[in-house]
């Protein structure tokens, strides 16, 4: 379960603390004291209902939450001839779980679910969901103010001074550059481009296995 993590991360605020979500990654990373605390796997916006990029500030913590269907999702009930529901009341049928982390970013929130099997899948309306456990633990981690960013990062490199690792992962928004240039580049960027196997690299793009 060993992943990159993301650059973006430092200097969200003084403290480099807060929440980093990389939508093609389908993980959050959350930040305390300047360290990396926790990394959650997460099911994001699919191509019909993409994540929204950009800094977002937690703005609502809501325990057992009722779901106020957006308009949106009320239509895509009615096209599919489903019964239209505007409102699903706290309880085991209710589609964001126990916790509700609400966002300042277009009304978004991190959630949980009542559809586990979703997790690390691009299954959501636009939101992020957790894992029932998962949610649980950040939600006793954060606060009301607390920042963070979505990022739309698929291709992503590290060096621990002596492996270099390449994370690779699908573009479902198709708005990342081609991923053998991207690669290329941040190793380039790192000043790794001696200690590669060009072969292996093609290997990681072409498989986009994370």
């Amino acid at each position: 379960s060993r992943h990159v993590v993301p650059e973006e991360w430092s200097g969200l605020d003084g403290t480099d603390d807060g929440l980093i979500v990389n939508v093609p990654q389908r993980l959050v990373f959350h930040f305390a004291d300047g360290r990396l605390q926790a990394h959650y796997p997460a099911a994001v916006g699919g191509a019909g209902w993409q994540t929204p990029l950009g800094d977002f500030t937690i703005v609502m913590k809501e325990e057992n939450p009722t779901w106020d269907v957006p308009l949106s999702i009320q239509d895509e009930m009615r096209r599919a001839g489903k019964r239209v529901v505007k409102s699903v009341p706290p309880g085991p049928a209710n589609p964001l779980g126990r916790f509700w982390l609400g966002l300042s970013l277009d009304s978004l929130g991190i959630h949980g679910t009542i559809a586990p099997l979703s997790i690390y899948t691009f299954a959501s309306h636009g939101c992020i969901r957790l894992h029932p456990d998962d949610i649980d633990a950040l939600f006793q981690q954060v606060a009301a103010g607390d920042r963070g960013r979505i990022i739309y990062e698929p291709v992503l490199v590290a060096y621990d001074g002596r492996d270099v690792y390449l994370e690779v992962h699908p573009d479902p928004y198709r708005r990342a550059p081609d991923p053998m240039e991207r690669a290329l580049d941040l190793v380039g960027q790192a000043g790794l481009a001696g200690l590669i196997d060009l072969t292996e690299v093609a290997h990681v793009v072409r498989r986009a296995e994370g």
